[in-house]
């Protein structure tokens, strides 16, 4: 029904197909990490398919040894370019100089030296589900990542064909047997076309996976500060409103910081703007280094910041407020060739779970701010609960 060599050649076809598109996408993205990999991969794969196809030209030992150690290369470049995207350190190089080291003796072995077409098929397919289980490996996305769907659906084509490399290994032990479970003819026919469509899959999720991650980087770009590289006022609203709402839930003590830099306006006057804005970033690192990964931080514009603290309590609010003012005021900064220091004043208000919102906590937290200022700035004033909005702050 299948003539083998057609399926190879529409196998390779395939493979070529998809390396083209894949190229072209690369020279459009080359700021995406990994693709160039995955083009190189291809090409590689491409290039052991096509030995396979002149097997009748080559001898059996030198087709076995080169076309499926091409492979199997490409396989590895592969996962190089996965754990490049994924943002993930690469496998040592030991670890792939002994996998060549120990699967070319061994499959030189039964092709030349003691030839067993059985052992020759159990080998290669163990190599190839290896190599595909680890490629499901590098690809699987942790809780950090940014690039998560299309990842997922390319690990599942690469367990799927690790699989079935395992039931291939599993059938061919029938024939050492004496009980094949499948003449070879249907298994080079099985092979070609779960080899065809997953070239097919795995070409066009790849240009998912880059899709996936333009997107992601035009996310982030619209909701993160230039400058700082914290949340901008769009992303700081909508993630605050996701914690609010779930602190009034579970009744979580949280606070909001606003936190305004006393007398900015001076600094950039006397020092220039770039003395300004190392003012902002060093502002900014300081606020990253007092907090924790679970609290929120933001700029708002200009000299203006904030810090959403859930699950925490006044005493902890209050260290962490502190915490910033003083690490700033410690600081030391450069323009025009004089040393300076800045300080910050701090607005600091309490969720109060029966009857406040974000934009009521925000109002509060805004009130002790100014308060703050006109009380002399370089301190932190922390706001009244709604129900004491009748007394004066302190």
């Amino acid at each position: 029904m299948f003539d083998p060599a057609t399926l190879v050649f529409t196998f390779f076809t395939a493979q070529c197909a998809g390396t083209v598109a894949l190229t072209a996408v690369w020279f459009i993205n080359r700021q995406v990490p990994g693709i160039g990999c995955w083009v190189l991969a291809r090409a590689v794969l491409g290039l052991g398919l096509l030995l396979f196809l002149l097997r009748i030209e080559i001898p059996l030992a030198a087709s076995a040894l080169i076309s499926t150690s091409l492979v199997l290369l490409g396989h590895f470049l592969a996962i190089a370019g996965s754990r490049r995207f994924m943002e993930r350190p690469q496998l040592p190089l030991r670890w792939i100089v002994l996998f060549f080291a120990v699967y070319l003796p061994v499959l030189g072995y039964f092709a030349s030296v003691h030839p067993d077409s059985a052992i020759r098929h159990i080998v290669v397919s163990v190599a190839l589900a290896g190599v595909s289980f680890l490629n499901v490996w590098s690809l699987w996305p942790d809780r950090d990542s940014v690039v998560r769907v299309s990842p997922r659906v390319m690990a599942g084509i690469y367990a799927f064909t690790g699989l079935l490399y395992v039931g291939r290994a599993g059938y061919q032990f029938s024939a050492l047997a004496g009980h094949p479970l499948i003449d070879p003819t249907t298994d080079i026919v099985l092979v070609m076309l779960e080899g065809t469509a997953a070239s097919v899959l795995i070409a066009s999720t790849y240009i998912t996976m880059v899709t996936e991650h333009l997107q992601a980087d035009l996310r982030q770009q619209a909701e993160t500060d230039p400058l700082t590289g914290l949340f901008n006022r769009r992303a700081f609203d909508r993630l605050a409103q996701r914690d609010v709402q779930t602190a009034r839930r579970h009744h979580d003590p949280t606070f909001l910081l606003f936190l305004d830099l006393d007398r900015f306006k001076s600094v950039n006057d006397r020092f220039g703007h770039l003395a300004g804005d190392r003012v902002i970033v060093g502002l900014a690192e300081t606020i990253t280094a007092c907090i924790r990964d679970t609290d929120l931080s933001a700029r708002f514009g200009g000299e203006e910041f904030a810090v959403l603290l859930p699950r925490t309590s006044l005493d902890s609010a209050k260290t962490v407020a502190e915490r910033i003012r003083q690490s700033l005021e410690s600081k030391t900064f450069e323009g025009e060739g004089v040393a300076f220091s800045v300080t910050i004043s701090i607005g600091m208000a309490a969720l109060d779970g029966g009857q406040d919102d974000l934009s009521g906590l925000m109002r509060r937290a805004d009130r002790a701010l100014y308060s703050a200022k006109e009380a002399g700035r370089n301190q932190v004033v922390i706001a009244p609960r709604p129900v004491e909005s009748g007394q004066q702050v302190a």
